[in-house]
């Protein structure tokens, strides 16, 4: 009785070993040839005026391609970037702020305090104090348009934030004045 079991354990074990029964990986799916991560800028746009933002006709400067938007009572400017053939890579949300409150103290305060939002500090030839708040997207073509919503309700709400922070809202939220590009950009 104990050659028997001793057998079976044995036949058992060699047959769970055995390199014929050893489940290899499928192997990866080809990436096509010539296909761009990333999403085309005409969805975007369109995804956003059915999110009911207000958005300008696209606009270039160079190879740089952008588009103005009014969404929640501000004003912003959405860059796309890792572009070919119009079919983005990742996009970068921006706004700029001026007033006379804005200070770099200000400025360093919520780039040490907050993660999302990017803001550096600047001046016009005016010598007019200038904010830029920014913050940056890598898109994912098989998530579709859907992905930006988290993206810009993140920016949105962090813009309005940023604004208070820096003293060109008040903490109530008084109706939002532009927050367009100096007319150096």
């Amino acid at each position: 009785m104990r050659r028997l079991l001793t057998a079976a354990a044995f036949t058992a074990a060699l047959a769970i070993s055995s390199p014929g029964l050893a489940q290899t990986p499928a192997p990866a799916a080809p990436v096509a040839q010539g296909a761009h991560p990333g999403l085309p800028i005409a969805d975007m746009v369109t995804w956003l005026n059915a999110k009911g933002a207000q958005v300008s006709p696209l606009q270039r400067s160079g190879d740089q391609a952008y588009v103005t938007v009014q969404d929640a009572g501000l004003t912003w400017v959405l860059f796309f970037y890792s572009c070919r053939a119009d079919v983005c890579g990742d996009i970068q949300f921006s706004a700029f702020f001026s007033n006379p409150e804005i200070t770099i103290e200000k400025i360093n305060d919520w780039n040490r305090d907050q993660r999302f939002l990017k803001a550096f500090f600047g001046t016009e030839t005016t010598g007019e104090k200038v904010a830029t708040v920014q913050s940056d997207a890598v898109l994912f073509p098989q998530l579709g348009v859907d992905q930006l919503g988290d993206y810009a309700q993140l920016w949105t709400s962090l813009l309005a934030q940023f604004g208070t922070h820096i003293g060109y809202f008040t903490a109530e939220g008084e109706a939002a004045p532009s927050a367009q590009p100096p007319a150096a950009q």
